[in-house]
């Protein structure tokens, strides 16, 4: 379709039941002029139709009754509804095309409309019942007329209801679950003469009950309601038993007919936990540690439960070990921690609603230990002579005793004492005089640390088996503590070094592009030359087999790396009209029989480092990270939030402490008291102000134009309380309780360790006739009738003393052995 050469928008097509005609529905309106259709695809030509359209206007005016009711509040006012049409006869009373007619009334009565199909008339002084009063209406611009007379009436009053059904703009079933606000029961009113009345008019006429307030309570009509904004509508609030819905009869009795009507909605109960099923481990529950169990979670209508916030709170366990946790997607997670020792476990799983149980027994293992070294990963084993090859803990691959892989991560010491009972050391042997050697002297190397490392050297050519062994820090019958193997960890790995003859070529590594830092060397970058073996395997030269050769105007060859000796700012004139310049670098290799000859372009930039790729470090698993509470606590959290992140620039070189712009969202708060704030948001000084455990959120860094996402979860500082919640008798950090020793001091009084004060009980043993608690002695009393422990008057318990005597080192009541904690405090 077309309007002169404009093509115009058909928004729908409609095509016939017999296909012999089609209903074209624009986008928007039709305007003046002729609009040319063209159809193809049945006949060889487009067949070409065309129709004149007008504007559309105001076609006629009525006005929709003989009596106009007087206002009840004011009886100088009455009113008449009117409706405007266009020359399509469609409803057009509230178009802006019907908001200029002109009206005019006999007897001194004035009229003005509202633009939305209501004329009020009013007089100088009260209407009276029959007065009648001639009505003029004219629009000027289509010269469109109405008039008649009306008869001044009794006033308006709502005289029928009418229920139409319930509405939710989502089309959702009524439910305790959802916003009460979402739903709204709608309805037509109408008055005595049968004209429409607003919501005002129904609030003021019709009394609305509901047969059941502890579900629904009645709030009030409002007008613009429905689909389409045009109905009237009753709102509710929720009764204290909303969520457990149930049926609710609603009933609208008018107060001046007395005519009734009734509607009845259904309140769907909201999903509430119905069975907790615990599941089976899918992995080896070792003492300790932390797994994640299955479970399976559903509701009284069969629906399985997944989200955290639907099960948190609904769901008791027989132990604080077991507790569910909220992931990155906000579905539950029910996290167990093993006791530190094996044996078998009953976890209880209770639904707090109804009351029905699950049970689950865990066979914990023993603690998991770096049993074995199993391989080495990203490690050559072939070495040239007097080449070197660096072996650090990422190159090690550790499993526990039960083939899990095991993180020695921040495990590794170089002490063997008490404080590091447990930990570990890499030890790596060779023999004396072979091909490799493990150190610089003697036959023995160790990674003690997380950035440790050891180097292996080509001596001659040959093979040479290399041991990989771990020791850990034991604890000897003597209490003294040491060093001891690992007995099932060792590994043998063989390597081989080689000599010039081996490789049937040389050749110059990866180098990429260098940066112009001048004086700063930043971006130096190492050079590194292989020798190609005829199978293909590359073996990196030591640098005493070749020589290298830049153009000292451009380049240093230092320590084994290019650095740029040109200035991106001082020597721009070097690069002319161009960021970059191509240079050269040759290195020549001292082969077995003859020198190789290498050569390489090499290009150097003046463009200024910028963020290339926005990685993350280990601290991001699956896109969330977590952030201590005190982290949040600082005037600007942008570096505590920027840790996570591994930024390298175009260069490949990794820029340090980067500062992109954060932008926090999709804040969740645990508690919702909406004091989790955000100053500077989408700056590099952003500030989160009272966040809490348990609040998450998502970051949005942009740096250089690249941009990443990681979505944090608050987490408690490690052995911080809750804020404002103290362990009962837990002492304010940096203060001491009365009484309270110094560590390493000893209180008057106060028993040697494995010294026992006379009558003080071995942890473990029991005082003759004392009872295990949870279990009663035999004719022991019900609690309630007797104090526990209380004698029976006349009776003395064994042991017991005697009214004014006192056993050697005890107490008078009241009075405290210096040292001594008050009842309920405790020494950190």
């Amino acid at each position: 379709m077309k309007k002169g050469s404009v093509t115009v928008n058909v928004a729908k097509t409609t095509f016939s039941a017999d296909k012999k005609s089609v209903e074209l529905e624009l986008a928007s309106k039709l305007f003046e002029g002729e609009y040319t259709v063209n159809v193809t695809g049945l006949a060889d030509q487009a067949l070409t139709g065309s129709v004149k359209v007008e504007n559309e206007k105001v076609a006629k005016i009525e006005l929709l009754g003989e009596v106009a009711p007087i206002n009840a509040q004011n009886k100088q006012q009455a009113t008449v509804a009117y409706r405007v049409f266009n020359q399509y006869g469609e409803d057009i009373t509230k178009s802006p095309l019907a908001a200029s007619i002109t009206w005019t009334a006999s007897n001194g009565v004035t009229a003005r409309d509202d633009d939305k199909g209501i004329l009020t008339l009013t007089n100088t002084s009260d209407f009276k019942t029959g007065d009648k009063v001639a009505i003029t209406g004219i629009n000027v611009s289509t010269n469109t007329v109405v008039s008649g007379v009306v008869t001044i009436s009794d006033a308006s009053a709502t005289d029928t209801v009418e229920f139409v059904g319930i509405y939710n703009k989502d089309g959702k079933e009524f439910s305790g679950d959802l916003a009460v606000g979402d739903f709204v029961l709608l309805l037509n009113a109408k008055d005595q003469y049968g004209n429409d009345v607003n919501a005002s008019k129904v609030n003021d006429d019709v009394v609305f009950t509901s047969s059941n307030p502890s579900v629904l309570a009645i709030d009030k009509a409002y007008d613009g309601q429905g689909k389409d904004k045009d109905k009237i509508g009753l709102k509710f609030t929720a009764g204290p038993n909303y969520a457990n819905g149930g049926k609710v009869i609603i009933t609208a009795i008018s107060k001046t007919s007395g005519k009734v009507a009734q509607f009845e909605v259904n309140v769907k109960a909201a999903p509430a936990l119905d069975t907790f099923t615990l599941g089976t481990p899918t992995e080896i529950v070792a003492a300790g540690e932390t797994v994640k169990l299955p479970f399976t979670a559903v509701d009284q209508y069969g629906n399985t439960v997944t989200k955290y916030e639907a099960l948190k709170g609904k769901v008791t366990f027989n132990t604080d070990k077991a507790k569910l946790v909220k992931d990155a997607s906000g579905n539950a997670v029910l996290e167990y921690t093993a006791p530190d020792t094996k044996g078998l476990q009953v976890l209880v799983a209770t639904v707090v609603g109804s009351g029905k149980v699950s049970q689950l027994t865990i066979d914990v293992k023993e603690a998991a230990y770096a049993a074995t070294i199993e391989s080495l990963k990203n490690v050559t084993t072939t070495v040239a002579k007097d080449g070197k090859v660096e072996i650090s803990l990422s190159n090690l691959v550790v499993k526990d005793q039960y083939g899990r892989t095991f993180d020695l991560k921040d495990k590794l010491t170089n002490n063997g004492n008490e404080a590091s009972l447990g930990k570990y050391k890499i030890v790596v042997t060779d023999s004396t005089g072979g091909a490799v050697k493990v150190a610089e002297n003697g036959t023995k190397a160790e990674i003690t640390a997380n950035d440790g490392k050891i180097t292996i050297t080509g001596l001659e050519k040959g093979s040479e088996e290399v041991t990989f062994k771990l020791q850990r820090v034991e604890k000897n019958a003597d209490n003294t503590y040491e060093f001891k193997d690992v007995a099932t960890s060792p590994l043998k790995v063989t390597f081989n070094t080689v000599d010039k003859s081996s490789f049937t070529s040389f050749e110059i590594g990866e180098i990429g592009k260098l940066y112009a830092d001048g004086n700063e060397s930043t971006h130096a970058k190492a050079l590194k030359v292989y020798g190609v073996k005829a199978d293909g395997t590359k073996v990196e030269l030591p640098s005493n087999y070749y020589n290298v050769i830049v153009d000292s105007n451009v380049l240093a060859f230092t320590g084994g790396k290019l650095d740029v000796k040109l200035d991106a700012e001082k020597d721009k004139d070097k690069f002319g009209t161009k960021d970059e310049i191509t240079t050269k670098i040759t290195v020549i290799v001292e082969g077995a029989e003859d020198p190789v000859t290498l050569s390489k372009d090499i290009v150097v930039s003046k463009v200024a480092p910028k963020a290339d790729k926005i990685e993350f470090t280990d601290a991001v698993k699956n896109g969330t990270a977590s952030i201590a509470v005190d982290k949040l606590k600082d005037d600007t959290d942008a570096a505590d939030l920027s840790a996570v992140l591994k930024v390298t620039d175009q260069y490949g070189v990794e820029i340090k402490d980067p500062s992109p712009i954060i932008t926090v969202t999709n804040v969740k708060e645990k508690t919702v008291d909406e004091n989790f704030k955000v100053d500077n948001n989408g700056s590099d000084k952003v500030d989160i102000q009272n966040a809490e455990a348990g609040d998450t959120f998502t970051v949005t860094y942009v740096l250089d134009g690249k941009t990443a996402t990681v979505k944090f979860i608050v987490e408690q500082t490690p052995g911080e309380q809750t804020p404002g919640k103290q362990t009962p008798g837990e002492q304010t950090p940096g203060k001491q309780a009365p009484g309270e020793q110094t560590p390493g001091k000893q209180a008057p009084g106060e028993q040697t360790p494995g010294k026992q004060t006379p009558g003080e009980q071995t942890p473990g043993k029991q005082t003759p006739g004392e009872q295990t608690p949870g279990k009663q002695a035999p004719g022991e009393q019900t609690p309630g009738e007797q104090t526990p422990g209380e004698q029976t008057p006349g009776k003395q318990a064994p042991g017991e003393q005697t009214p004014g005597e006192q056993t050697p080192g005890e107490q008078t009541p009241g009075k405290q052995t210096p040292g001594e904690q008050t009842p309920g405090e405790q020494t950190p």
